[in-house]
């Protein structure tokens, strides 16, 4: 509307534009490429030194976004190198950033609305090839074997694995987020984004879409249902 005064901007989202261009100013060293990370796969006797990665994450408790380098695992049999095109800005990420969901390993990546290319996939892997854009939602790993799971409702999975903050109960590992160059995820939690897409905006509905998709699934809504919806925009 014409003459509507401007909202003004979160003071988290200022803080992180801000943060962000001090940050393009800074020399951050380059992701290794899909065949470094494939070659240390080959050889186990590669370090994890080998794997590391750019990234913007929490360094310390309370503390602000921050350049750093965090290690990506090789890429197994079934696995899938992203390279990270675009990640969402959700308030999930606030919140875990300042330590207001319970306190998480350090340093902390965040960023579960992931759109990129596939860098690499394990010989296991067939229904994706190098190039295909991709994403990556808010979970990158369950147990599998639960009612859950086996119905293809992960989300649910008492043990489902998050993108970031978690640890992977079958690597081990802790899992950082999409703040960052690339990442290697499990092929069963990348999802194929259409070329048609404009992956900027595609990366929202990784988590925004799938909350607003998954109701309409459970109640099995469709054409012609009558609907009431709260909290639009939230």
């Amino acid at each position: 509307m014409i003459g509507r005064p401007v909202p003004p901007v979160p003071k988290a989202l200022q803080r992180l534009r801000e943060r962000a261009d001090e940050l393009a100013a800074q020399k951050i060293a380059p992701a290794p490429s899909a065949g470094q990370l494939l070659d240390a796969a080959a050889d186990p006797a590669r370090t994890t030194s080998s794997n590391l990665v750019s990234a913007l994450g929490i360094a310390q408790e309370h503390g602000p976004l921050t350049a750093l380098e965090i290690p990506r695992r090789t890429p197994g049999p079934q696995d899938v190198l992203i390279d990270i095109e675009f990640c969402g800005l959700c308030h999930s990420d606030v919140h875990a950033g300042r330590g207001e969901w319970g306190a998480k390993a350090l340093p902390l990546v965040p960023g579960h609305e992931i759109v990129g290319i596939v860098g690499a996939v394990g010989e296991e892997v067939t229904d994706l090839a190098v190039g295909a854009r991709v994403g990556v939602g808010c979970l990158v790993d369950s147990c599998r074997t639960c009612d859950a799971c086996t119905q293809g409702l992960e989300q649910f999975c008492s043990k489902s694995v998050g993108t970031y903050g978690a640890r992977n109960i079958h690597t081990g590992e802790d899992t950082q987020g999409g703040y960052s160059k690339a990442v290697v995820v499990d092929r069963d939690f990348v999802l194929r984004i259409p070329d048609a897409l404009d992956p900027a905006a595609a990366a929202p509905l990784l988590c925004a879409g799938i909350t607003t998709y998954s109701p309409l699934r459970h109640h099995n809504i469709g054409p012609g249902s009558t609907v009431g919806v709260l909290g639009l925009g939230g």
